[in-house]
This record gives C-alpha cells, structure tokens and sequence, in this order.
C-alpha cells in the first residue's frame, strides 16, 4: 500500500514537472524543436514510440495541451542533464533579446522626443541592432545544436 502511494506521489510530481516545462516560455521554444524532430522522425522511430507509451502514463485524462507536447515535455525532463546548458543559455540569449529590445524602443522614444541627434540615433541604434542580429543567430544555431541533439535522443 505504501508503495502504491509512492508511485503515485512520483506520477504526481513529474507530472507538474511535465506541465511547468510546458508553460515555461523559454522551454516553449525547446519543446518545439523536439517536436520539429518528432515529427521529422515519423512513425518509423522505435525509440519514439517507447518514449510516447512511457510519457501516455504521464498525460492527465483531461489536459488542454496536446499529446505530442507531454512527449516532447517528457523527453526534455529525461534529458535535462544534457539539455540544461543549452537551456541556460537559450534563457540568457532570450533575456539580452528582450534587453535590446526595450533599449531600442528607448532609443526610438528619445529620438521622436528630439532628446538625441540624428547621428547620435542612427549610430545607437545600428550597434544595437546588429547586436540583436548576432543574439537572434546565435539562438538560431543554439536551436539547431538543440535539434541535433534530440534527433539523436529520438531517433
């Protein structure tokens, strides 16, 4: 009996891990890109179909989120050693992003206010959006590492 309140304890508490996964917006983006790789593994995958009959345990009766983002949740909590570094720094990337952002609408605030030059703008803004470029590259390769890896995961 004690055993059975354990499991269920443990079916509880990957469960709310499954769902914070799904409602982080950071891992949002992750969960896609796993999905991107489950779906471009189709049907054929032997490990994926084990990874969809372990997580099935896993889905509460009445969610509102997909199948496939429980997976992708679950393969992501699995692998979260592996992940997490990729993770971190997706946040990082995703936080400067923002950053770059809100400076920019600073900046564009500014110079309608007629509180900076046109040169002083124009140079403020075209460092700061090539910085933006950068970060936006930079997540874009950390997503396609991110892919490799769960294709390999998966596949």
């Amino acid at each position: 009996m004690v055993g059975m309140a354990t499991h269920s304890e443990n079916l509880t508490g990957v469960r709310k891990k499954l769902w914070y996964l799904i409602n982080d917006e950071d891992a949002k983006t992750i969960l896609e890109t796993i999905i991107e790789k489950m779906n471009e593994a189709g049907d054929n995958s032997k490990r994926l179909k084990k990874l969809y009959d372990n997580a099935r345990t896993l889905i509460p009766d009445n969610s509102k989120y997909e199948e496939k983002y429980w997976v992708a949740a679950y393969i992501l909590h699995r692998n979260s050693a592996k992940l997490k570094n990729l993770l971190d720094e997706l946040k990082q990337i995703n936080r400067e992003i923002k950053k770059l952002h809100k400076y920019l609408d600073d900046l564009d605030r500014k110079s309608k206010k007629r509180r900076l030059n046109y040169l002083e703008f124009e140079y403020m803004y075209g460092i700061s959006l090539e910085n933006l470029y950068e970060l936006q590259y930079s997540k874009k390769a950390l997503l396609e590492d991110m892919g490799r890896i769960v294709k390999n995961l998966i596949v």
